[in-house]
């Protein structure tokens, strides 16, 4: 009981620290400033390049089987919210 407990906490720990490092990484001034500057959309291969740096700004680590399925669900969403802003 009291070594599911610890592992339990341990694992809360983890998450918020990988939290901490990826919401440090987005919510820095500069890369806000970039992001939210009117400018063309990234290719593809950029915004690969902006996620790989998110994932890797931590202990966190993805293998590339993974990090393609990042991509490709975050390319998903931003293609549904293109659609749904024209009826906005």
């Amino acid at each position: 009981m009291i070594f599911d407990l610890c592992c339990v906490i341990m694992l809360i720990y983890c998450l918020s620290v990988v939290l901490l490092d990826i919401t440090g990484v987005m919510f820095n001034k500069k890369f806000m400033d970039e992001v939210f500057k009117p400018q063309e959309v990234y290719p593809k291969k950029s915004l690969r390049a902006i996620l790989e740096r998110f994932a890797h700004a931590s202990v966190m680590r993805l293998n590339p089987s993974s990090m393609d399925k990042v991509v490709i669900f975050i390319v998903i969403n931003l293609r549904l919210l293109e659609g749904v802003s024209q009826f906005l």
